[in-house]
């Protein structure tokens, strides 16, 4: 491996890195701003497997093994990240909608992340990690659009 690929494999994952501690956080951060129970739970769970996230890709960095994770969860893929509008960051003022819609967004941005990094890395020994990663992070944004449909489209 050249050494500028190296460089460039480091890089990447320690952007990863960042990006799924700020993922960790906001759901840990995000638990007390929501008031619905199961909600509360759902952003919990998020946040422990954004954690997993977080040790897989240190482990990746600390000693060079890539690990695959997750697996394909059996939701239907509605897609409201295409049709929510979201505002630009979570407030005092936001709603418990307003969080579940800003998790969308922050799902369905991660998933885009890691499925051009994936494509950009084909061949490498990091691009499955990275295919795995945007599969977990639209599992993610399933798992919060269904939780958004149940909770605030059954009143439509």
């Amino acid at each position: 491996m050249m050494l500028e690929e190296k460089v460039d494999r480091e890089k990447i994952l320690r952007l990863a890195l960042d990006k799924e501690k700020e993922a960790r956080d906001f759901y840990l951060q995000a638990v007390d701003r929501v008031k619905r129970l199961g909600t509360k739970v759902l952003l919990q769970d998020l946040a422990k497997m954004e954690n997993g996230h977080v040790e897989l890709i240190s482990k990746a960095l600390e000693t060079g093994v890539v690990e695959t994770i997750g697996h394909p969860l059996d939701l239907q893929d509605i897609r409201l990240s295409d049709y929510l509008v979201t505002e630009k960051q979570i407030t005092e003022e936001s709603t418990s909608q307003d969080v579940l819609t800003f998790a969308i967004h922050r799902e369905a941005w991660a998933e885009n992340f890691y499925t051009e990094v994936g494509g950009k890395l084909k061949g490498t020994d990091v691009e499955p990690l990275f295919r795995r990663l945007a599969g977990e992070e639209s599992n993610h944004r399933r798992m919060l659009e269904k939780e958004y449909e149940d909770y605030y489209m059954k009143e439509m």
